[in-house]
């Protein structure tokens, strides 16, 4: 189940890998090992909790969207760039919600709809989920404007 974790992070950092902003970019070591960390045991405890606990499905589902959506967050903070980047609260907590839904949806609809059609409307949900945060809220969360560069933190 943690390898789950690992594919859903894995799939956004090469895609933030491929983000060309005709700017510098470097990543914050710490935040970047920190949201492949919370990708990979909330999504085991999400998971877990859908599979081996069934009536409580649409909760695992839940935690699975709130752990894709947190490694998001903390993957894009990790991100450096000369700019200043600030993020809309109301934004961030639109796509969790959005993301918790769809994932309780689609654990819930996989765990009771028997057989491949169960599997296929699972799927097909949680690319919903992929969907709705790649037009709205996600990148109206966040503004970037020309300025200092973001050093890493400093311990």
């Amino acid at each position: 189940m943690s390898g789950a974790g690992a594919g859903v992070w894995a799939t956004h950092f090469v895609a933030m890998l491929a983000f060309r902003p005709n700017l510098p970019i470097g990543y914050d070591l710490g935040l970047t090992s920190l949201s492949i960390m919370l990708a990979i045991a909330i999504t085991w405890l999400g998971l877990g909790l859908a599979f081996y606990r069934p009536r409580f499905a649409a909760l695992g589902g839940a935690v699975v969207g709130a752990a894709v959506g947190s490694m998001h967050f903390v993957g894009m903070d990790a991100m450096r760039v000369q700019a200043i980047v600030s993020w809309d609260a109301r934004y961030v907590v639109a796509a969790l919600a959005i993301g918790g839904a769809f994932g309780a949806a689609a654990l819930r609809t996989a765990t009771t709809t028997p057989g491949l059609k169960g599997r296929m409307l699972a799927a097909l949900l949680r690319f919903a989920t992929a969907a709705s945060r790649s037009r709205s809220p996600i990148p109206a969360a966040s503004r970037s404007t020309a300025g200092p560069a973001r050093a890493p933190r400093r311990r």
